[in-house]
């Protein structure tokens, strides 16, 4: 998912005491069969309490780019690490998002997740899903024909298995 994010007014990027950051609130669940034991659903990450803090946004890396002209940009493609699917026979990620830019002014650029009163959210949210289902296919772990999507809005819809 790439999104491009435009501050206003016209100019703003060009002040170097206005500083700005795109970071996230992640809401995470897994769902996972290994080859020997029970299926187990586990809590991978919660909303945080405080509406505006994040908690996707630990290091701030690879993630962002720009200013660009007038926009940020921030891409983050789906996946998940190989250790994860280790010793499944099947294994279901469900992601619901909320994306935002964050903005500081006379302070250092905003990171991490720690919630800040010299930062400020300054868009709206964001709202979209990553929806992974890998299996075990001979050895090989590949994505289900089913399942798998990335789109708009949070999706809380039950898992395929």
């Amino acid at each position: 998912m790439v999104q491009a994010w435009r501050p206003l007014p016209t100019g703003i990027l060009d002040e170097p005491k206005v500083q700005f950051d795109i970071t996230r609130r992640a809401d995470a669940q897994e769902k996972s069969v290994p080859f020997v034991g029970q299926p187990k659903t586990t809590v991978l990450a919660r909303y945080p309490d405080l509406l505006d803090q994040p908690n996707d946004d630990l290091t701030n890396t690879n993630d962002e780019a720009g200013p660009y002209g007038e926009y940020l940009f921030v891409e983050d493609p789906p996946g998940i690490p190989r250790t994860v699917v280790f010793g499944l026979s099947k294994t279901a990620i469900r992601f619901n998002f909320e994306e935002y830019v964050r903005v500081s002014i006379n302070n250092p650029k905003p990171v991490g997740n720690n919630p800040s009163f010299t930062t400020s959210r300054s868009s709206l949210k964001f709202d979209w899903h990553s929806q992974i289902y890998v299996i075990a296919n001979n050895g090989v772990y590949e994505r289900a024909p089913t399942y798998n999507n990335i789109g708009p809005q949070s999706d809380s819809s039950n898992f395929p298995f």
